[in-house]
């Protein structure tokens, strides 16, 4: 932990410097962290943004730390200071949350009308499809719509390209929420537990659940001192149902805490198995091990988004096979006939040759 950046004389004349004072002084890391918390947020509505991030930079914990930075980037680009903002998201260690404060910066200059900065922070992330629906949605409603038309044509991702499409009004939401409950209705989808939103602040609301849902799931395998068992497996549409189901019925059965999130748009969804100790550490590697087999049975695949490495290496020969590895090592080998990059992963020596 750095030196102390309140003095006694400070923490005298406010309340505020009197609790940053104490929260500087508590020993314990977890406590600290907690402490900061709590005291950041107070230090953005006064939009000392700088020794928010000094008290920021202060936590241990890097999931916390990073949570902190992300909420003071997202301030600096309310604020106007940019290049600040973009250094504090570009000093976040966690390589999703470096992407969230990034998007939020994005947010914040779309919303300020400043549509050109917006989509240059959106160019460099690499899942922009939200920013820049974020981006034709205000083109829209300031009156560009030629404007909004030209940043829909940059969005890949259907669901996003949806979103901003969809945007209501008073004239259209009446007839799109009748739209949206007839094909929930014809689908049996549950209305109830479902979250709807039409105006900006819900869709805020929406993304930060879906940022803060990934950061709560590695905050607590952190306190117990354990690694997320995380599932990254994609099935074909037709079978997407059933294997939902497998994934309940044997998580249930495990009784392990778990939580179920991801990309339900192309039947992608990560499984994190929270273990609390060792035993529930192996009884959760050997479930994986039950979905690996599983999805390869109904012809998905292992890993739909982050890669093989060297963990999945075993699960991608079981994909695969002997033939069809021997080919793409063949193909490797063309690029790297000396056998020096990614030296471990994705193959076995053997197919190497080395």
């Amino acid at each position: 932990m750095s030196e102390h950046l309140i003095t006694i004389e400070e923490a005298r004349e406010n309340l505020l410097a009197c609790a940053a004072f104490l929260a500087e002084r508590i020993k314990s890391a977890d406590g600290h962290a907690e402490a900061m918390k709590q005291i950041v947020p107070f230090y953005l509505t006064k939009s000392n943004v700088d020794l928010a991030a000094e008290f920021s930079n202060t936590v241990d914990d890097p999931f916390t730390r990073d949570r902190l930075l992300t909420v003071v980037a997202e301030k600096c680009a309310a604020l106007d200071d940019d290049e600040y903002a973009l250094q504090l998201a570009e000093a976040i260690e966690d390589s999703g949350m470096q992407a969230q404060a990034s998007e939020k910066i994005a947010f914040q200059k779309s919303l300020k009308g400043e549509y050109e900065k917006a989509a240059a922070i959106a160019e460099g992330l690499e899942h922009p499809e939200y920013a820049f629906a974020d981006i034709a949605i205000h083109q829209a409603a300031a009156g560009e719509d030629e404007n909004a038309r030209q940043t829909l044509v940059r969005i890949e991702f259907e669901n996003a390209k949806v979103a901003a499409e969809q945007e209501t009004d008073a004239e259209t939401e009446d007839a799109l929420f009748e739209q949206w409950n007839r094909l929930l209705e014809n689908h049996n989808a549950d209305t109830e537990s479902s979250w709807f939103t039409t105006v900006e602040q819900d869709l805020i609301k929406m993304r930060e659940f879906r940022h803060a849902l990934p950061v709560a799931v590695n905050e607590r395998i952190v306190r117990y001192r354990q690694r997320k068992v995380g599932t990254d497996m994609a099935v074909p549409d037709e079978c997407f149902v059933s294997f939902l189901k497998f994934y309940k019925q044997k998580l249930d059965e495990s009784e392990l805490d778990y939580v179920i999130f991801g990309h339900i748009g192309d039947n992608h969804l990560h499984a994190n198995i929270l273990p609390k100790n060792e035993r529930e550490a192996n009884k959760a590697k050997h479930l994986y091990g039950r979905f690996i087999a599983q999805a390869i049975m109904l012809g998905g695949t292992i890993s739909a988004e982050h890669g093989i490495g060297k963990l999945k290496s075993k699960y991608l020969y079981v994909m695969y096979g002997e033939r069809f590895l021997s080919e793409m090592a063949e193909l490797k080998k063309s690029f790297d006939p000396n056998g020096i990059l990614g030296r471990g992963n994705i193959f076995d020596a053997k197919f190497l040759g080395v």
